[in-house]
């Protein structure tokens, strides 16, 4: 039985026992309706020893309620004072309770925010998002996880042959409370060709595709209105990691990460850690392809540095284009006889400011304008 009373009796301090007297203290503060419920709910026992179970609510100082529950035994209508009254531990499981009292935003419930790639860098952005409080995730990814994707990933082995999507809606929605995963299995351009921006409040690209995202940069410079965009990706061996917010109003976009220092257009971003044409690639006996290989920790540290510039972004409502990055030692590159540019070199001892700046400092051709 469920009961709420304006006060409830004071339990016995440990290491005093919890007994039939706190009950009947209880029972002579209902009210005669709800003395009518206990005299019903007593009558169950009848002639048989039976079990019973009582909640009881009451307001709270701060605010809401607190609830309380015993079990008790009862007998021919009565209460059994010889046997055992036992309290019983209620935890509250609500999503709002569990978030604010874990650490995520109440205010990033109603936020919704699309992750386009939920490869390594991805599935740890929108995993960040969910434990930061956002309430509604749109993940966008034509792939399929695979037993090589294990170690780097959020997800487990459980999952391989599931698409990441799917996966990741499956963890996220078990793991926190209270979120909304959407799910697509589509390459990001053609996501990006229905109508689909109406009601987010950021997105994340974490594709690894430099045409495809420059491509998409592009696109979003023709939303009306102003929405946060970041755009993350990996180096490959133990390099560093890279994420660059923009916005689809106003100046500063990828394009303008692809210039020299004179401003002409350029093929290699201004912020690559390694120098163009070199095979990066490596190749296992009795792998089926060769592949690049990214580190599991730094999957993990770029996908963080990039939910958290968006979480910036949506919470203060920041506009102005920013440059973030992390540089790693490098020695896995180094051994393997990599060449590295003359940024990353330098990066260790730049400021995020200043690196901004140099990034940003003028417009390109491609987000002038955009007001």
């Amino acid at each position: 039985m469920y009961l709420h009373l304006p006060e409830v009796p004071s339990p016995p301090v440990f290491p005093d026992a919890l007994t039939a007297d706190f009950l009947e203290a209880v029972r002579a503060r209902l009210s005669a309706p709800q003395l009518a419920l206990w005299t019903e709910f007593l009558s169950t026992s009848k002639s048989t020893s039976k079990q019973l179970v009582l909640f009881i609510s009451t307001p709270r100082a701060a605010g809401g309620r607190s609830l309380i529950g015993v079990v008790f035994s009862a007998k021919d209508h009565q209460v059994q004072a010889d046997q055992t009254v036992t309290p019983i531990t209620v935890r509250r499981q609500t999503a709002a309770y569990m978030r604010e009292r874990g650490g995520a935003s109440l205010e990033l419930l109603g936020k919704h925010v699309a992750v386009l790639g939920c490869g390594a860098v991805g599935s740890f952005v929108a995993d960040t998002l969910a434990s930061a409080g956002v309430g509604r995730l749109t993940l966008v990814d034509f792939d399929v996880f695979s037993e090589d994707n294990v170690f780097r990933h959020v997800l487990d082995e459980r999952y391989v042959g599931f698409d990441k999507v799917w996966g990741l809606k499956i963890r996220l929605e078990q793991q926190y409370p209270g979120l909304k995963v959407d799910v697509t299995v589509k390459h990001a351009q053609d996501w990006l060709c229905q109508d689909v921006m109406a009601d987010l409040d950021g997105v994340v690209l974490a594709i690894g595709s430099p045409t495809l995202e420059r491509l998409l940069s592009r696109r979003f410079k023709m939303v009306q209105r102003p929405l946060p965009v970041v755009f993350t990706w990996l180096e490959a061996m133990d390099l560093g990691g890279h994420s660059v917010l923009t916005s689809t109003r106003g100046e500063g976009c990828l394009e303008c990460l692809y210039r020299d220092e004179e401003g002409a257009q350029s093929l290699l971003p201004r912020t690559a850690f390694l120098e163009q044409n070199q095979r990066v690639t490596r190749n296992l006996t009795g792998c089926a392809s060769v592949f690049v290989p990214y580190g599991a920790l730094q999957a993990r540290r770029t996908g963080l540095m990039a939910a958290e510039q968006l979480l910036g972004a949506i919470t203060h409502g920041t506009k102005a284009p920013a440059y973030q990055f992390w540089v790693g030692a490098g020695t896995a590159a180094q051994a393997q006889g990599l060449k590295t540019t003359n940024w990353w070199r330098r990066a260790p001892s730049v400021l995020h400011a200043e690196a901004t700046a140099s990034v940003f400092g003028r417009a390109c051709k491609h987000c002038r304008g955009h007001v």
